[in-house]
C-alpha cells in the first residue's frame, strides 16, 4: 500500500504527520483551503475508506472519490494550539491516547454546488453550500448561525455534533442541487475528556465544568439511537476528508 506524500507525491509520508516534512506541509498550507485526491491504493485513502464502511448501519453505497482537505496555516495552527492545551491539562498521550483525545468523526452538510464529482475541487461560493463553506472557513460561521437559530437542532445545546455512525451523518449531507453522489466530511474532532449523557441536555451552551465535550451515548435507555459527540468552540473540530460516494 502507498504512503507517498500526496503534495510532492515523491517521498514517504511522515507516519504521524500528513505530509513527508514540513516544507510540503508549508507548500500545502499555502495552497490551502483545497482538496487533494487521493489514490485508491494510497494508506489515507484506505483508513478513511475502512471508517466510512466501519460506520454505515446496513449496506454502504461505494466510495467514489475521496479527498484530503488541507488546512491554511492559521487555521492548523489554531486547532493545535487547541488540542495542545487540551493535552496539558489531561496528558491523554499518557492513557495510550492521541494528544488531546483527538479523534475522527462524520459529519454532513448541505452541498450546493458540484464539488467532489467529476475532479470538480473549486470551492463555490453560493450562501447555500454549508459545506464549501466549511472546507473554506471551517466551523466558526456554522456554530454561529447554530447559536443564534438553533439551525439543525440543539438536543444537547448549539454546538458542533459528529459521529462514528456514518448513515447518521449522511441524513445530513444534503444536495441542494441535482446530483447523482453525495459527500461527507470525515473531520478531526478534539474530544479531550468527554461527558456522557443518555438524556436530552438543550440547554447546554458549553460542556459541564471539568469537561471539554458532550458524547451522547446510544442504548436501551437513552434517548440516542447513535453516538453522537458535541464539541462547543469551532476550534476543537476541522474537516479532513472529503468522501464522495
Amino acid at each position: 500500500m502507498s504512503d507517498v506524500c500526496l503534495q510532492c507525491g515523491y517521498y514517504a509520508k511522515d507516519p504521524a504527520h500528513t505530509f513527508c516534512d514540513k516544507h510540503c506541509a508549508r507548500d500545502a498550507a499555502n495552497n490551502a483551503p483545497s482538496l487533494i485526491k487521493i489514490p485508491r491504493d494510497h494508506v489515507m485513502y484506505n483508513n478513511a475508506a475502512s471508517a466510512f464502511y466501519g460506520g454505515w448501519n446496513g449496506t454502504p453505497p461505494p466510495i467514489r472519490t475521496i479527498y484530503l482537505v488541507t488546512w491554511t496555516q492559521e487555521s492548523r495552527n489554531e486547532f493545535e494550539a487547541y488540542r495542545d492545551k487540551i493535552e496539558s491539562d489531561e496528558d491523554f498521550i499518557a492513557m495510550g491516547k492521541y494528544a488531546g483525545n483527538e479523534r475522527k468523526r462524520f459529519r454532513g452538510a448541505e452541498r450546493a454546488c458540484t464539488i467532489g464529482e467529476n475532479g470538480n475541487v473549486t470551492m463555490c461560493y453560493n450562501g447555500d453550500c454549508k459545506l464549501c463553506e466549511t472546507l473554506r472557513e471551517g466551523f466558526r460561521s456554522y456554530l454561529d448561525l447554530k447559536r443564534s437559530t438553533g439551525y439543525h437542532g440543539t438536543r444537547l445545546g448549539p454546538g458542533l455534533y459528529s459521529t462514528c455512525d456514518t448513515s447518521k451523518a449522511a441524513k445530513y449531507a444534503i444536495n441542494k442541487v441535482p446530483s447523482n453522489v453525495h459527500a461527507l466530511m470525515l473531520c478531526r474532532v478534539v474530544i479531550g475528556h468527554p461527558y456522557v449523557t443518555e438524556r436530552e441536555m438543550p440547554h447546554l451552551q458549553q460542556p459541564p465544568p471539568g469537561f471539554n465535550s458532550v458524547y451522547a451515548r446510544p442504548g436501551p435507555s437513552s434517548h440516542f439511537n447513535t453516538d453522537e459527540t458535541v464539541v462547543y468552540t469551532s476550534r476543537a473540530m476541522r474537516p479532513a476528508y472529503l468522501i464522495i460516494y
